[in-house]
């Protein structure tokens, strides 16, 4: 009979056999198994979370939108739309985002999905029902990342050039709901770190990347 030493490693625990065992070695994580059986590989890994899904989800959006801003901006030339969603598809960030739990992802289809409604609402004479849409989005977009404002500045300033008093209207409407839905926690960080766009989450400097890692891209 074999004799089986046991020993434990940063919290994987691994098994020897001191004889020939046909018994392959195995290394045990939580959540996940990796049998290594020569010369095959088997990988069991859990499914994702409902944060990894909500990203996912957020990463298809951004693909369909993109494709539909195109067509706004070309609408004689189907192709581009097509071109610019697959871009943005192929695009290896948006890829490795789209699996993480992660908000970037869903801040990016928010900030997408304004444009879309404010190159719509150019289009269509500045009705308010889309007014109401962009705030929504633009309020949204600012409770999943504080860089959303510059986002919502940009697309306001963008309104009042285009549509000047035209876009009164539709820029209050978006003005309004946008305070509405991401003013409670604007005011929340004011009072709490003396600044509304202050992140609550902001690592200390040395764990930060100056730059990400040619891999990452």
């Amino acid at each position: 009979m074999s004799e089986t030493n046991t020993r434990s490693r940063g919290g994987t625990i691994l098994q020897t056999d001191s004889e020939r065992s046909p018994t392959p070695p195995q290394d045990q994580w939580v959540g996940r198994v990796l049998r290594v059986t020569p010369p095959r590989v088997q990988v069991r890994v859990p499914l994702g979370s409902g944060g990894q899904l909500i990203a996912l989800a957020a990463g298809a959006g951004l693909v369909l939108v993109t494709g539909l801003i195109a067509r706004e901006i070309w609408p004689d030339r189907p192709g581009r739309a097509l071109a610019a969603g697959g871009f943005v598809a192929a695009y290896p960030v948006v890829y490795r985002m789209s699996i993480l739990f992660h908000p970037e992802m869903p801040l990016a289809f928010l900030c997408a999905l304004a444009t879309l409604l404010l190159l719509r609402a150019e289009r269509s004479g500045w009705p308010g029902r889309l007014g109401w849409a962009l705030g929504a989005t633009c309020g949204g977009a600012a409770l999943t990342r504080q860089t959303a404002i510059v986002v919502i500045v940009c697309l306001g300033v963008a309104a009042a050039v285009l549509g000047g008093r035209r876009a009164a209207g539709f820029l209050a409407r978006a003005a309004v709901l946008t305070a509405l839905i991401a003013g409670p926690w604007w005011t929340y960080a004011y009072r709490t770190w003396h600044n509304p766009l202050q992140s609550n989450l902001e690592p200390r400097a040395s764990l930060m990347l100056k730059g990400q890692p040619r891999s990452f891209y």
